[in-house]
């Protein structure tokens, strides 16, 4: 009985800590977030890397022991946005690598979810799909970095896919999932339209 009475103790005391550090994280978002939209130059590059990095310590503090698929993702993504944003000199090609092992992760995460073997054929079919065109488009002047970006971008969607299926267990994945889309595509036509069709 005593046992019982400290163990609920602790979960109780646990969840207030764990309101805390929510209430916590996204005060300390909401100033970075302040200061990405109004500082310019190193503070921004800095600020921005800063919010990435503390959105990584808080699933590690809340989820590291349930979803470790997911912290590794996560993982890889402040690896990539380290060379996208706060390094001396931009490294796309490292950045995208990081980024292609992100949605390796949550790919292992999305499977160990749903055991739908029919998602790794479509995974590979779609992946070699996005190559091939790549090559076709850009012809000679395929590179490493576009490969790598749409093999990338080819698995973004097949994980987007794949959380449709969770929809009623994590809804905010899928979502995130989608944002992550957007983002990428308005980031992957500039890119495009700069470094490939004008060239």
């Amino acid at each position: 009985y005593i046992i019982l009475i400290r163990a609920r103790h602790m979960a109780v005391k646990s969840q207030k800590i764990s309101r805390a550090t929510t209430v916590v994280f996204l005060a300390v978002q909401a100033v970075l977030y302040y200061f990405i939209l109004t500082a310019g130059g190193s503070l921004l590059k800095w600020t921005s890397y800063a919010s990435i990095v503390l959105c990584f310590l808080f699933a590690l503090l809340h989820y590291g022991r349930e979803n470790r698929f997911v912290i590794l993702g996560l993982a890889c993504t402040v690896g990539a946005d380290y060379f996208l944003v706060a390094s001396p000199q931009q490294q796309q090609l490292w950045g995208m690598v990081f980024f292609l092992a992100a949605q390796g992760f949550y790919a292992l995460y999305l499977n160990s979810c749903t055991k739908n073997k029919k998602v790794l054929t479509a995974r590979a079919v779609l992946t070699a799909f996005a190559v091939a065109v790549t090559f076709l488009v850009l012809g000679k002047g395929t590179d490493a970095l576009a490969v790598i970006s749409m093999c990338y971008y080819a698995n973004l969607i097949i994980n987007i896919s794949e959380s449709v299926l969770l929809l009623k267990q994590n809804i905010m994945f899928m979502f995130a999932f989608i944002l992550f889309l957007l983002c990428d595509t308005v980031i992957g036509l500039q890119v495009m339209l700069t470094d490939y069709i004008s060239a």
